[in-house]
C-alpha cells in the first residue's frame, strides 16, 4: 500500500524500493497474494511510464509465480495474466493462441478478460471474422470489468476501420465513449478511444471528397 501511495504522489523510485520490499518479505512469510499482489504492482509503475519492456519483465515474473502457486486466476494473477497479454501486444511480441484462452472452470467474466485483448491481436493479424464474433459476443460482459470494454471496444473500431467500414469505425467510437462517459465520466482511457474515432472521421471525410 506504501508502495503504491508513492507511486501515486509521483515517487515512482521510492514506491518501487517499498513495492520490492514487500515483495521480498510476503515470500519471506509465505504469503502469496501479497507477494503476487506486489509484483503486480511493480509492473503497473514502470507500465504507467512507458517502460514496456520492465514492465513486462516483472508481469511474467508475476504469471510464473502465480502458475507456480496455483493461483493463476486468483484476482492479482488475472491482473498480471492480462497485463503481460497488452504488453505483448504494445510491444510487437504476439504470442501463440495458448496466450487468448483463459484455464478452464472460470468464470465467463474472468474469461472474458483475456479475450477481450485477444480480439486485439486477432484484428492485428487480419483475422477479421474471428474478431468479429469475438467482438459481438463480448458485449454482454461490458459492465463486468472497465478493462473489457475499453479493449474489445477498441478492437471493434480497429475492426470497422481496417474494413474500410469508417462511417460504423465512428460510431462504435462514440458508442464506447458515451458508454464510458455513463460509468466513469473524463477516464483518460477514453482518449484512445476518442484518437481511433478521430482517425476513422478523417478516412470518412477523405472517401466523400
Amino acid at each position: 500500500t506504501l508502495g503504491t501511495l508513492a507511486d501515486s504522489a509521483g515517487d515512482a523510485a521510492e514506491a518501487r524500493e517499498r513495492l520490492r520490499q514487500a515483495e521480498r518479505k510476503a515470500r519471506d512469510a509465505g504469503a502469496l497474494n501479497t507477494e503476487i499482489r506486489a509484483t503486480y504492482f511493480l509492473a503497473l509503475s514502470h507500465d504507467d511510464q512507458g517502460e514496456f519492456a520492465e514492465a513486462l519483465a516483472h508481469a511474467a515474473r508475476g504469471v510464473a509465480r502465480a502458475e507456480e502457486a496455483g493461483l493463476s486466476w486468483s484476482v492479482y494473477g488475472l491482473e498480471l495474466r492480462a497485463r503481460q497479454l497488452m504488453l505483448r501486444y504494445l510491444m510487437g511480441d504476439w504470442p501463440d493462441e495458448s496466450a487468448g484462452r483463459a484455464g478452464r472452470g472460470v468464470s465467463s467474466a474472468v474469461a472474458a478478460r483475456i479475450l477481450a485483448i485477444w480480439s486485439l491481436f486477432l484484428v492485428a493479424r487480419g483475422r477479421f471474422d474471428e474478431a468479429a464474433k469475438l467482438v459481438a459476443g463480448q458485449r454482454q460482459h461490458w459492465t463486468a470489468d472497465m478493462q473489457i470494454p475499453l479493449a474489445v471496444g477498441g478492437a471493434g473500431i480497429e475492426l470497422a476501420y481496417w474494413r474500410g467500414e469508417h462511417a460504423e469505425a465512428v460510431r462504435r467510437a462514440e458508442d464506447l465513449i458515451g458508454w464510458l462517459e455513463r460509468i466513469e465520466p473524463g477516464l483518460l482511457a477514453g482518449i484512445r478511444v476518442a484518437a481511433l474515432g478521430v482517425s476513422a472521421a478523417a478516412a470518412l471525410a477523405a472517401s466523400a471528397r
